[in-house]
């Protein structure tokens, strides 16, 4: 894979090829998907030195997050059936 350009990249050649387009708005999202690219990149790397994928981690964020499993406990003597 070649090298990830940069948001300035982005913006600069953008701006040569459709000036019209690059408005502040069309700046910022341009910025903050790059920023969005490079959290996952790096949350990536740090998920794969556990040896997992982003599917696996997810799986285990959401267990965490679950409420704790209700178990049955056995009826004491005072219990009424």
């Amino acid at each position: 894979m070649g090298r990830r350009l940069t948001a300035r990249d982005l913006v600069e050649s953008r701006a040569r090829a459709w000036p019209e387009a690059m408005t502040p708005t069309a700046r910022l999202m341009i910025g903050l998907l790059r920023l969005g690219d490079l959290a996952l990149a790096n949350a990536k790397s740090a998920m794969a030195a556990h040896g997992l994928r982003l599917s696996e981690f997810e799986t285990l964020v959401t267990l965490r997050g679950a409420p704790p499993r209700m178990t049955s406990r056995r009826p004491s003597s005072t219990t009424r059936c």
